[in-house]
């Protein structure tokens, strides 16, 4: 079994419970092959290097761009909310879609080798069975796209951190691009929910009614040295206790610098750089060992933290980190296994000098008669490694996801469309699509693949409108069918993107884009916005209730700009009926009806010829090799002078 594991590199705890999975299942199956893409350090997996590296069983392949944006810290206990927002938007509509090309990519190069070669040979690139991603969310999109199954492997998720930060901040709906983010962990086949997940409210209740969720038990790292050997390996007094600090590697230094750490018959230990405390270099340290020799453990949670002293059964004292929605579920989880000692340890007591652990050595004496005769390890479920595997065995051996193409939000297949050519001299000559496809290969025919016809006026030469500064104002965009309504605006937004960053990227000046909600049917449609140049609609005519609601609405745009033009495409879509004559096209009928009635008194229409032959780069588009003026019509619409609105 060939497995492609993504691994966010936001600090390291995700890199170091994927190492413990890992090992445990290319030691289980000797068959299984793994590569783990990531940023995290290299150090994290050099254990996994040494031991299977050799027969090309595991791969670190670290990425030029993180998989995520994580969250931003101004110090190991503070979390920019601003800047940890910025930065992840940025990465959404920068990193992403690069990040999903470049992997879609590799994995199409990798699966025609191995079908070229028949099989897949030892040391070859691979193409996976299943895509397992920790956290990270854009795998998933990449692996439904692929039609690979996978699974998020995790306590949380990065739109339910975001969701909670956006809230700090402001009570406005949640912007398009944390919602996209949701849409992409919707791709997955399923959801392995490790200890300690978020409480089902919010983002984790809708993921759950979305994708198939596994509980996996506890898992961790255990002890690998002998206590009493490490203490003497490193001089501890016998007779002294050992309080080990653990608060990551975000210059905790800076939390301790004023701070004087001598205490009778007490030694600390940890990643910490102060004369009182003896510095463990985390690439070297496996920190489970010191879990076991500590009789307390202080620092802040995490996944890693609150598992290893779970097996350990030492006491744990953390100091909470604000707007970090994954500490609650954690402290919750590991508060209920028996006989575990899990206290908070107040921030302002924290910071007062060393008062702090003069609390914490208060509280530990009382808790003393309390300690488990037996490792909460021997009193709780701990065979988490054998269920995920267990698990993602039993995906593999399922059918096999369908494939999903350039419909879904920022797919990458047929990502960009650009237009060229149309008219010269007058006369009318094809007009030629050119598609930029981030997959290897050459373009296939999709399903649907064709050019709206307002865009091949506007691309005409002789066209009496100019572009130049133009404010456009498009109704009704499309994105596709099957859409909840809570996700359509994410998607607009999300689809409009890849395009901007396209212009910006062939030196182009792009314009601003901004996605709004307007209902067509609503009593009071509110202020419409003002100084519209042009204003879009494309295929808008599918029922007769809607379509009154399009055309006054677009009336009352009109009215709000009056030297506004607008473009109106749409198929007659014509079908047939028992009762009928001949084919109709019943909701465009209904539509030119009551632009008739209504609308024509007051506005200016031309009708634009639209039976350009469309190419694509490479071949003709078999689906729809040429439009005819017959099934589709572009008008032009201006207001008449003086005239007004109507409902």
């Amino acid at each position: 079994m060939n497995i492609l594991w993504y691994i966010s590199g936001h600090g390291f705890g995700h890199a170091t419970r994927c190492t413990f999975l890992i090992n445990h299942i290319l030691t289980t199956d000797s068959s299984a092959r793994i590569e783990a893409v990531t940023l995290a350090p290299a150090h994290l997996f050099s254990d996994l290097g040494r031991d299977f590296g050799p027969a090309c069983r595991f791969t670190l392949r670290q990425t030029e761009c993180a998989l995520d944006a994580g969250v931003l810290q101004s110090d190991a206990l503070t979390i920019d909310c601003e800047k940890s927002l910025t930065t992840a938007e940025q990465w959404m509509f920068n990193d992403r879609p690069r990040f999903i090309a470049s992997e879609i990519a590799r994995l199409e190069q990798a699966k025609h080798a191995r079908e070229q070669a028949g099989q897949c040979k030892s040391g070859d690139a691979s193409y996976p069975d299943i895509i397992l991603s920790d956290a990270a969310f854009a795998p998933l999109r990449i692996a439904r796209t692929l039609g690979i199954p996978s699974a998020i492997c995790t306590n949380f998720t990065w739109d339910a951190i975001y969701t909670s930060l956006w809230k700090t901040r402001s009570d406005a709906p949640l912007p398009a691009w944390i919602r996209a983010i949701t849409q992409d962990y919707f791709c997955a086949t399923k959801w392995l929910c490790e200890f300690g997940a978020l409480d089902d409210d919010g983002v984790p209740e809708l993921l759950r009614k979305h994708v198939p969720v596994a509980t996996i038990p506890l898992f961790g790292r255990a002890a690998i040295q002998n206590p009493a050997a490490l203490r003497a390996r490193y001089n501890i007094p016998p007779s002294n206790k050992v309080a080990l600090l653990t608060f990551g590697g975000h210059d905790s230094q800076r939390l301790f610098a004023s701070k004087t750490l001598q205490f009778s018959k007490w030694t600390f230990v940890g990643a910490v750089e102060h004369p009182d405390v003896l510095y463990l270099d985390p690439k070297t340290t496996h920190i489970p060992d010191w879990m076991a020799v500590a009789d307390v453990v202080v620092g802040k949670v995490g996944f890693g933290t609150c598992t290893e002293i779970a097996l350990a059964g030492t006491p744990f004292f953390y100091v909470s980190r604000r707007f970090w929605i994954e500490e609650p579920a954690l402290v919750k989880a590991t508060s209920s296994l028996p006989g575990l000692i899990i206290e908070e340890l107040p921030l302002d007591l924290f910071e007062s000098g060393t008062t702090w652990f003069d609390h914490v050595q208060s509280r530990l004496a009382e808790y003393e008669s309390l300690r488990p005769v037996q490792p909460p390890a021997e009193l709780v479920d701990t065979h988490g490694n054998d269920v995920f595997w267990d698990q993602v065995r039993q995906l593999v051996q399922e059918p096999t996801p369908a494939r999903h193409g350039g419909d879904d939000q920022l797919a990458v297949v047929s990502e960009l469309v650009q237009l060229a050519g149309t008219v010269a001299d007058g006369t009318l000559h094809p007009l030629t699509l050119t598609y930029t496809s981030s997959a290897a290969g050459p373009i296939k025919p999709i399903l649907g693949v064709q050019a709206s016809s307002w865009p091949k006026f506007i691309l005409d030469p002789h066209a009496r409108i100019s572009l130049a500064g133009a404010r456009f104002w498009e109704l009704g965009r499309y994105i596709g069918t099957d859409i909840p309504d809570w996700a359509i605006l994410g998607l607009a937004e999300a689809n409009i993107r890849p395009h901007v960053q396209a212009a910006v990227a062939r030196g182009e000046q792009a314009a601003e884009c901004s996605v709004e909600a307007l209902d067509w049917l609503a009593d009071d449609i509110g202020p419409l916005p003002t100084g519209v140049d042009v204003i879009m609609a494309a295929d808008v005519v599918y029922q007769d209730h809607l379509t009154d609601g399009f055309l006054f609405t677009l009336h009352s745009l009109l009215t709000a700009n009056p030297s506004a033009t607008a473009f109106i495409c749409a198929e007659k879509r014509f079908n047939w009926h028992a009762t009928d004559d001949r084919p109709r096209a019943m909701a465009f009928e209904y539509f030119a009806e009551r632009v008739k009635r209504w609308y024509a008194p007051k506005w200016n229409i031309v009708e634009h010829n639209v039976s350009d032959e469309v190419l694509a780069a490479g071949g003709r588009i078999d689906e729809f090799a040429a439009f005819d003026g017959k099934d589709m019509i572009l008008w032009e619409v201006t207001l008449k002078p003086g005239a007004g609105a109507r409902r």
